[in-house]
Protein backbone atom coordinates (compact mmCIF):
# COMPACT_ATOMS: atom_id res chain seq x y z
CA UNK A 1 0.00 0.00 0.00
CA UNK A 2 1.53 3.22 -0.97
CA UNK A 3 0.10 6.22 1.41
CA UNK A 4 0.92 10.49 0.71
CA UNK A 5 -0.85 13.85 1.89
CA UNK A 6 0.33 15.18 -1.16
CA UNK A 7 -1.21 13.05 -3.67
CA UNK A 8 1.99 11.04 -4.82
CA UNK A 9 3.32 13.73 -5.91
CA UNK A 10 7.10 12.00 -5.07
CA UNK A 11 6.47 9.45 -7.55
CA UNK A 12 6.37 10.50 -11.32
CA UNK A 13 4.91 6.79 -12.12
CA UNK A 14 1.71 7.57 -9.85
CA UNK A 15 1.58 11.15 -10.35
CA UNK A 16 1.38 10.56 -14.57
CA UNK A 17 -1.09 7.81 -12.95
CA UNK A 18 -3.28 10.66 -11.24
CA UNK A 19 -2.77 12.80 -14.47
CA UNK A 20 -4.55 10.41 -16.43
CA UNK A 21 -7.68 10.15 -14.05
CA UNK A 22 -10.70 12.44 -14.12
CA UNK A 23 -11.90 13.86 -10.53
CA UNK A 24 -15.05 12.01 -11.62
CA UNK A 25 -16.76 9.24 -9.59
CA UNK A 26 -15.76 5.93 -11.13
CA UNK A 27 -19.06 4.07 -10.58
CA UNK A 28 -18.62 1.32 -13.25
CA UNK A 29 -15.76 -0.12 -11.39
CA UNK A 30 -15.55 -2.80 -9.09
CA UNK A 31 -13.00 -2.30 -6.58
CA UNK A 32 -13.64 -6.10 -5.41
CA UNK A 33 -12.34 -7.76 -8.25
CA UNK A 34 -9.26 -5.41 -9.43
CA UNK A 35 -5.43 -6.02 -8.82
CA UNK A 36 -5.02 -2.07 -8.56
CA UNK A 37 -7.33 0.04 -6.67
CA UNK A 38 -7.07 3.34 -5.42
CA UNK A 39 -8.80 3.93 -1.77
CA UNK A 40 -11.08 7.03 -3.32
CA UNK A 41 -13.16 6.58 -6.31
CA UNK A 42 -12.49 10.33 -6.42
CA UNK A 43 -9.60 10.87 -8.19
CA UNK A 44 -7.43 14.45 -8.67
CA UNK A 45 -6.92 14.91 -12.18
CA UNK A 46 -3.62 17.16 -11.89
CA UNK A 47 -0.54 17.62 -9.52
CA UNK A 48 -1.46 21.04 -8.94
CA UNK A 49 -4.98 19.66 -7.80
CA UNK A 50 -3.51 17.49 -5.01
CA UNK A 51 -1.69 19.85 -3.46
CA UNK A 52 -4.55 21.34 -2.56
CA UNK A 53 -5.86 18.82 -1.17
CA UNK A 54 -2.43 17.73 0.52
CA UNK A 55 -5.13 16.85 3.74
CA UNK A 56 -6.58 14.09 2.58
CA UNK A 57 -4.88 11.18 2.39
CA UNK A 58 -4.61 8.79 -0.63
CA UNK A 59 -3.91 5.44 -0.92
CA UNK A 60 -2.66 2.44 -3.76
CA UNK A 61 -4.03 -1.15 -3.13
CA UNK A 62 -2.02 -3.46 -5.79
CA UNK A 63 -2.51 -6.99 -5.54
CA UNK A 64 -0.42 -8.38 -8.54
CA UNK A 65 -1.45 -12.03 -8.03
CA UNK A 66 -5.14 -11.68 -6.80
CA UNK A 67 -6.84 -14.85 -7.46
CA UNK A 68 -10.53 -14.05 -9.02
CA UNK A 69 -12.89 -16.29 -7.43
CA UNK A 70 -16.44 -17.06 -8.58
CA UNK A 71 -19.96 -15.51 -7.47
CA UNK A 72 -19.80 -14.22 -3.85
CA UNK A 73 -22.29 -16.42 -1.24
CA UNK A 74 -24.36 -13.97 0.61
CA UNK A 75 -23.89 -14.87 3.86
CA UNK A 76 -21.58 -15.35 6.75
CA UNK A 77 -19.35 -18.41 6.54
CA UNK A 78 -20.26 -21.14 8.85
CA UNK A 79 -17.71 -21.15 11.94
CA UNK A 80 -16.88 -24.46 14.18
CA UNK A 81 -18.17 -24.02 17.90
CA UNK A 82 -15.00 -25.56 19.26
CA UNK A 83 -12.65 -24.34 17.24
CA UNK A 84 -13.96 -21.45 15.08
CA UNK A 85 -12.87 -23.25 11.39
CA UNK A 86 -14.74 -22.78 8.74
CA UNK A 87 -16.72 -25.52 7.01
CA UNK A 88 -15.07 -26.23 3.50
CA UNK A 89 -15.41 -28.98 0.57
CA UNK A 90 -13.36 -31.63 3.47
CA UNK A 91 -16.51 -31.56 5.96
CA UNK A 92 -18.76 -34.30 6.05
CA UNK A 93 -22.50 -32.98 6.40
CA UNK A 94 -25.51 -34.63 6.98
CA UNK A 95 -29.06 -33.53 5.53
CA UNK A 96 -32.25 -34.00 8.12
CA UNK A 97 -35.56 -34.36 7.37
CA UNK A 98 -36.32 -31.14 8.69
CA UNK A 99 -34.48 -29.99 5.87
CA UNK A 100 -32.04 -28.26 8.87
CA UNK A 101 -28.22 -29.46 8.34
CA UNK A 102 -25.16 -30.73 10.37
CA UNK A 103 -21.64 -30.92 9.56
CA UNK A 104 -18.31 -32.24 11.20
CA UNK A 105 -15.47 -30.09 11.33
CA UNK A 106 -12.60 -31.59 9.26
CA UNK A 107 -10.21 -30.39 11.89
CA UNK A 108 -11.13 -30.80 15.07
CA UNK A 109 -13.93 -33.31 14.73
CA UNK A 110 -16.57 -31.47 16.11
CA UNK A 111 -20.36 -32.09 14.86
CA UNK A 112 -21.95 -28.42 14.36
CA UNK A 113 -25.78 -28.17 14.07
CA UNK A 114 -25.75 -25.21 11.73
CA UNK A 115 -25.52 -24.43 7.88
CA UNK A 116 -26.98 -21.25 7.05
CA UNK A 117 -27.86 -21.05 2.78
CA UNK A 118 -26.78 -17.91 1.18
CA UNK A 119 -29.56 -15.40 1.24
CA UNK A 120 -32.36 -15.29 -1.61
CA UNK A 121 -31.60 -18.73 -1.95
CA UNK A 122 -34.92 -20.99 -2.17
CA UNK A 123 -34.61 -24.60 -2.03
CA UNK A 124 -36.56 -27.48 -1.37
CA UNK A 125 -34.85 -30.74 0.45
CA UNK A 126 -31.34 -29.29 1.05
CA UNK A 127 -28.57 -31.52 -1.22
CA UNK A 128 -24.43 -30.96 -1.01
CA UNK A 129 -24.66 -28.86 -4.34
CA UNK A 130 -26.77 -25.84 -3.08
CA UNK A 131 -23.57 -25.27 -0.89
CA UNK A 132 -20.72 -23.75 -2.90
CA UNK A 133 -18.33 -23.97 -0.02
CA UNK A 134 -18.89 -27.94 0.42
CA UNK A 135 -17.92 -28.21 -3.29
CA UNK A 136 -15.18 -25.57 -4.10
CA UNK A 137 -11.97 -25.28 -2.47
CA UNK A 138 -12.34 -21.53 -2.39
CA UNK A 139 -15.45 -19.53 -1.73
CA UNK A 140 -15.74 -15.62 -1.19
CA UNK A 141 -18.91 -14.45 1.13
CA UNK A 142 -20.41 -11.57 1.69
CA UNK A 143 -22.74 -11.30 4.98
CA UNK A 144 -25.46 -8.96 3.69
CA UNK A 145 -26.06 -7.70 7.41
CA UNK A 146 -22.30 -6.03 7.48
CA UNK A 147 -22.59 -4.26 4.28
CA UNK A 148 -22.42 -0.19 3.99
CA UNK A 149 -25.90 1.30 4.86
CA UNK A 150 -27.50 3.62 2.74
CA UNK A 151 -30.18 5.82 3.78
CA UNK A 152 -33.51 6.77 2.45
CA UNK A 153 -34.18 9.94 4.02
CA UNK A 154 -33.08 12.76 5.77
CA UNK A 155 -33.75 13.75 9.90
CA UNK A 156 -36.00 10.51 11.38
CA UNK A 157 -39.40 10.89 12.72
CA UNK A 158 -38.92 9.05 15.89
CA UNK A 159 -36.70 8.11 18.30
CA UNK A 160 -37.21 5.47 20.91
CA UNK A 161 -34.70 5.47 24.07
CA UNK A 162 -34.43 2.12 25.63
CA UNK A 163 -33.08 2.43 29.03
CA UNK A 164 -31.34 -0.72 31.02
CA UNK A 165 -33.83 -0.52 34.37
CA UNK A 166 -31.16 -2.11 36.35
CA UNK A 167 -29.31 0.93 36.14
CA UNK A 168 -28.73 1.75 40.00
CA UNK A 169 -29.75 5.65 41.47
CA UNK A 170 -26.50 7.77 41.10
CA UNK A 171 -25.88 6.51 37.88
CA UNK A 172 -29.51 7.13 36.32
CA UNK A 173 -29.32 10.58 37.87
CA UNK A 174 -26.12 10.90 35.81
CA UNK A 175 -28.12 9.31 33.28
CA UNK A 176 -30.90 12.07 33.69
CA UNK A 177 -28.67 15.04 33.11
CA UNK A 178 -27.14 13.48 29.79
CA UNK A 179 -30.74 13.07 28.44
CA UNK A 180 -31.54 16.45 29.10
CA UNK A 181 -29.10 17.50 26.72
CA UNK A 182 -29.45 15.17 24.12
CA UNK A 183 -32.99 16.06 23.75
CA UNK A 184 -32.48 19.63 23.69
CA UNK A 185 -31.07 18.81 20.02
CA UNK A 186 -33.20 16.40 18.74
CA UNK A 187 -34.97 18.02 15.91
CA UNK A 188 -38.39 19.82 16.05
CA UNK A 189 -41.23 17.84 14.42
CA UNK A 190 -39.51 14.61 15.35
CA UNK A 191 -41.53 12.01 17.95
CA UNK A 192 -40.18 10.35 21.34
CA UNK A 193 -40.90 7.14 22.76
CA UNK A 194 -39.24 5.60 25.98
CA UNK A 195 -38.85 2.19 27.34
CA UNK A 196 -37.29 0.22 30.18
CA UNK A 197 -36.82 -3.06 31.01
CA UNK A 198 -35.31 -6.09 33.28
CA UNK A 199 -37.70 -9.00 33.52
CA UNK A 200 -40.34 -7.50 32.40
CA UNK A 201 -40.64 -4.31 29.56
CA UNK A 202 -42.39 -0.77 30.47
CA UNK A 203 -43.82 0.90 27.82
CA UNK A 204 -44.56 4.48 29.00
CA UNK A 205 -46.74 7.04 27.73
CA UNK A 206 -44.73 10.20 26.73
CA UNK A 207 -47.62 12.43 26.76
CA UNK A 208 -48.63 12.25 30.80
CA UNK A 209 -47.56 15.65 32.21
CA UNK A 210 -48.57 15.05 36.11
CA UNK A 211 -48.02 11.88 36.27
CA UNK A 212 -46.35 8.76 34.71
CA UNK A 213 -48.21 6.11 33.26
CA UNK A 214 -46.60 2.95 31.38
CA UNK A 215 -47.86 -0.70 29.96
CA UNK A 216 -46.27 -3.32 31.45
CA UNK A 217 -45.25 -6.81 30.05
CA UNK A 218 -43.21 -9.77 30.41
CA UNK A 219 -39.98 -9.79 28.79
CA UNK A 220 -39.39 -13.51 28.59
CA UNK A 221 -41.23 -13.19 25.23
CA UNK A 222 -41.56 -11.42 22.73
CA UNK A 223 -45.18 -9.54 22.29
CA UNK A 224 -47.84 -11.49 20.80
CA UNK A 225 -49.22 -10.03 17.01
CA UNK A 226 -52.47 -8.83 18.73
CA UNK A 227 -50.95 -7.06 21.57
CA UNK A 228 -48.83 -5.21 19.12
CA UNK A 229 -51.89 -4.21 17.34
CA UNK A 230 -53.19 -2.37 20.56
CA UNK A 231 -50.46 -0.45 21.04
CA UNK A 232 -50.09 0.10 17.40
CA UNK A 233 -53.55 1.62 18.03
CA UNK A 234 -52.72 3.82 21.03
CA UNK A 235 -49.17 4.68 19.64
CA UNK A 236 -49.72 8.59 20.05
CA UNK A 237 -49.71 8.01 23.52
CA UNK A 238 -45.97 6.42 23.58
CA UNK A 239 -44.61 8.16 20.89
CA UNK A 240 -45.16 12.00 21.24
CA UNK A 241 -43.92 15.09 19.25
CA UNK A 242 -40.89 16.42 20.40
CA UNK A 243 -42.46 19.43 21.93
CA UNK A 244 -44.36 17.23 24.68
CA UNK A 245 -42.07 14.73 25.32
CA UNK A 246 -38.97 16.22 26.14
CA UNK A 247 -40.04 17.32 29.56
CA UNK A 248 -41.86 14.33 30.31
CA UNK A 249 -38.94 11.59 29.09
CA UNK A 250 -37.15 13.18 31.60
CA UNK A 251 -39.19 12.85 34.40
CA UNK A 252 -40.17 9.29 33.65
CA UNK A 253 -36.25 8.94 34.31
CA UNK A 254 -36.37 10.29 37.60
CA UNK A 255 -39.34 8.16 38.27
CA UNK A 256 -37.32 5.20 37.77
CA UNK A 257 -34.07 6.82 39.17
CA UNK A 258 -36.44 7.30 42.38
CA UNK A 259 -37.11 3.47 42.35
CA UNK A 260 -34.00 2.58 41.85
CA UNK A 261 -31.76 1.18 44.48
CA UNK A 262 -28.65 2.51 46.09
CA UNK A 263 -25.37 0.32 45.01
CA UNK A 264 -23.38 -0.08 47.79
CA UNK A 265 -19.56 -0.07 47.34
CA UNK A 266 -18.00 -3.14 45.86
CA UNK A 267 -21.68 -4.56 45.20
CA UNK A 268 -21.82 -6.59 41.93
CA UNK A 269 -24.71 -6.86 39.52
CA UNK A 270 -24.91 -10.49 39.72
CA UNK A 271 -28.81 -11.09 40.18
CA UNK A 272 -29.75 -8.40 37.62
CA UNK A 273 -31.43 -9.45 34.56
CA UNK A 274 -32.07 -7.89 31.05
CA UNK A 275 -35.06 -8.63 28.40
CA UNK A 276 -33.28 -6.64 25.64
CA UNK A 277 -34.01 -8.52 23.16
CA UNK A 278 -38.33 -8.17 23.84
CA UNK A 279 -37.60 -4.67 24.39
CA UNK A 280 -35.70 -4.23 20.76
CA UNK A 281 -38.28 -6.25 19.26
CA UNK A 282 -41.33 -4.09 21.02
CA UNK A 283 -39.36 -0.76 19.75
CA UNK A 284 -38.59 -1.43 15.67
CA UNK A 285 -42.41 -2.96 16.05
CA UNK A 286 -43.40 0.23 16.76
CA UNK A 287 -41.07 2.12 14.21
CA UNK A 288 -42.08 -0.26 11.87
CA UNK A 289 -45.79 1.46 12.15
CA UNK A 290 -44.99 4.86 12.18
CA UNK A 291 -42.73 3.93 8.50
CA UNK A 292 -45.70 2.82 7.39
CA UNK A 293 -46.89 6.64 7.43
CA UNK A 294 -43.05 8.55 7.27
CA UNK A 295 -40.84 7.51 4.84
CA UNK A 296 -37.56 8.50 6.92
CA UNK A 297 -37.62 5.74 9.41
CA UNK A 298 -36.20 6.10 12.95
CA UNK A 299 -33.33 6.01 15.48
CA UNK A 300 -33.59 3.39 18.23
CA UNK A 301 -30.86 4.38 21.26
CA UNK A 302 -30.31 1.57 23.95
CA UNK A 303 -28.48 2.41 26.65
CA UNK A 304 -27.06 -0.56 28.90
CA UNK A 305 -25.51 -1.38 32.21
CA UNK A 306 -24.73 -5.54 31.67
CA UNK A 307 -25.39 -7.78 29.56
CA UNK A 308 -28.62 -9.49 27.88
CA UNK A 309 -29.07 -12.56 29.83
CA UNK A 310 -33.00 -13.05 30.10
CA UNK A 311 -35.79 -14.15 27.39
CA UNK A 312 -34.84 -13.77 23.64
CA UNK A 313 -31.30 -12.77 22.65
CA UNK A 314 -30.30 -13.46 26.25
CA UNK A 315 -26.83 -15.19 26.80
CA UNK A 316 -25.00 -16.09 29.88
CA UNK A 317 -22.53 -14.05 31.39
CA UNK A 318 -21.06 -16.64 33.27
CA UNK A 319 -19.00 -19.32 31.15
CA UNK A 320 -18.96 -22.15 33.55
CA UNK A 321 -20.87 -23.95 31.10
CA UNK A 322 -19.55 -23.53 27.85
CA UNK A 323 -22.18 -25.99 26.05
CA UNK A 324 -24.80 -24.04 27.21
CA UNK A 325 -23.40 -20.63 26.37
CA UNK A 326 -22.38 -22.11 22.82
CA UNK A 327 -26.49 -22.71 22.42
CA UNK A 328 -27.06 -19.31 23.49
CA UNK A 329 -24.78 -17.13 21.36
CA UNK A 330 -25.84 -18.87 18.70
CA UNK A 331 -29.42 -18.22 19.18
CA UNK A 332 -29.15 -14.81 20.15
CA UNK A 333 -26.89 -13.80 17.00
CA UNK A 334 -29.87 -15.60 14.88
CA UNK A 335 -32.17 -13.51 16.75
CA UNK A 336 -30.28 -10.10 16.65
CA UNK A 337 -29.67 -10.59 12.90
CA UNK A 338 -33.22 -10.96 12.30
CA UNK A 339 -34.00 -7.84 14.35
CA UNK A 340 -31.70 -5.92 12.67
CA UNK A 341 -33.00 -6.88 9.11
CA UNK A 342 -36.48 -5.29 10.43
CA UNK A 343 -34.60 -3.12 11.51
CA UNK A 344 -32.97 -2.11 8.02
CA UNK A 345 -35.72 -2.94 5.89
CA UNK A 346 -37.83 0.38 7.75
CA UNK A 347 -34.55 2.71 7.97
CA UNK A 348 -34.36 2.51 11.44
CA UNK A 349 -30.77 2.75 12.98
CA UNK A 350 -30.00 1.10 16.36
CA UNK A 351 -27.39 2.49 18.68
CA UNK A 352 -26.54 0.40 21.32
CA UNK A 353 -24.40 2.75 24.31
CA UNK A 354 -22.93 -0.12 26.88
CA UNK A 355 -21.86 1.83 30.44
CA UNK A 356 -19.87 0.03 33.01
CA UNK A 357 -17.19 -2.47 33.21
CA UNK A 358 -19.00 -5.88 32.76
CA UNK A 359 -19.36 -8.18 29.76
CA UNK A 360 -21.44 -7.11 27.60
CA UNK A 361 -20.68 -10.13 24.56
CA UNK A 362 -20.70 -7.34 21.76
CA UNK A 363 -19.77 -9.91 19.48
CA UNK A 364 -23.46 -10.88 19.90
CA UNK A 365 -24.58 -7.28 20.09
CA UNK A 366 -23.00 -6.50 16.80
CA UNK A 367 -25.55 -8.29 14.68
CA UNK A 368 -28.29 -5.92 16.09
CA UNK A 369 -25.99 -2.68 14.56
CA UNK A 370 -23.72 -3.69 11.56
CA UNK A 371 -26.58 -3.70 8.90
CA UNK A 372 -28.75 -0.69 9.52
CA UNK A 373 -25.45 2.07 10.33
CA UNK A 374 -25.75 1.82 13.70
CA UNK A 375 -22.96 1.57 16.54
CA UNK A 376 -22.14 -0.70 19.48
CA UNK A 377 -19.88 1.57 22.13
CA UNK A 378 -18.50 1.06 25.22
CA UNK A 379 -18.37 3.53 28.11
CA UNK A 380 -16.30 3.63 31.37
CA UNK A 381 -19.28 4.99 33.63
CA UNK A 382 -22.60 7.52 33.06
CA UNK A 383 -21.00 10.01 34.82
CA UNK A 384 -18.70 10.04 31.85
CA UNK A 385 -18.62 12.96 29.48
CA UNK A 386 -17.82 10.63 26.83
CA UNK A 387 -21.21 8.70 26.97
CA UNK A 388 -22.83 12.61 25.92
CA UNK A 389 -20.52 13.26 23.45
CA UNK A 390 -20.79 9.98 21.30
CA UNK A 391 -24.96 9.96 21.96
CA UNK A 392 -24.26 13.68 20.00
CA UNK A 393 -22.74 12.62 17.46
CA UNK A 394 -24.68 9.70 16.75
CA UNK A 395 -27.85 11.80 16.68
CA UNK A 396 -26.23 14.48 14.58
CA UNK A 397 -25.17 11.92 11.70
CA UNK A 398 -26.98 12.12 8.76
CA UNK A 399 -30.83 11.14 9.38
CA UNK A 400 -29.55 9.11 12.46
CA UNK A 401 -27.49 6.82 9.70
CA UNK A 402 -23.82 6.25 8.75
CA UNK A 403 -22.76 6.52 5.34
CA UNK A 404 -19.48 7.14 5.71
CA UNK A 405 -17.59 7.55 8.79
CA UNK A 406 -18.78 8.43 12.64
CA UNK A 407 -16.26 9.86 14.89
CA UNK A 408 -16.18 8.19 18.50
CA UNK A 409 -14.61 10.04 21.47
CA UNK A 410 -12.32 7.64 23.43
Amino acid sequence: VLMSNAGFSSSSYVGDLLQAQPIKEQSNVDMETQSCSFSSQLVPESKGLSKQIASVPFGLLFTPFQVQCGEALRKPPSQCSQCSAYVNCFSSVVFNRDHSASWTCSFCGTVNTYLQASEGLQIGEPQREHFMELMQSEVDFIDPLQQPFVSRGSSPPFYMFLVDGNITKADMQDLARTLTHILKELPEGCHVGFISFTTILSLYETTCGDHVSCEVYSGLNILEEDEIEVLRSQRQKFIAPIEVARKNVISIVHYIAHAAEEKLPGQKNSNQQRAFGSAIHLALQLGKTLDSEHSHGGHIISILNGCPNYGLGGVLESFSQEQEIDYRVDEATKFYRNQAQLARRNNITVDLYCVGLQSFRVRVLQNLVLSNGGSVLLVKEFADSQLLENMQLGIRRSGGRRNGSFDIRM
